[in-house]
């Protein structure tokens, strides 16, 4: 399972409902989903950690794929992930 990060940066700085500021900063959160999608085997019993994630993009965009992510964080910030 992959994603084509060329045609997301090529279009409109928009994946799985994330609006990305800039090219650097898309391309950085998308290398980071394809390398964790490419690593991990296929099935609905992933879950990821998600640690220090701010806005929770980073679970969103997972989620997106079926891996259920648990965001760690020392505050309980805005998104809709599990939180500890």
């Amino acid at each position: 399972m992959t994603i084509n990060i060329d045609e997301i940066l090529n279009k409109d700085l928009q994946y799985e409902g994330i609006q990305f500021a800039s090219k650097p900063a898309a391309l950085r959160q998308l290398v980071l989903v394809r390398d964790i999608l490419d690593a991990l085997p296929s099935g609905d019993w992933l879950t990821g950690v998600d640690i220090g994630s701010k806005y929770d993009d980073l679970g969103h965009m997972l989620k997106a794929h079926g891996v259920r992510c648990t965001r760690v964080d020392i505050e309980n910030r805005p998104g809709d992930g599990e939180f500890v």
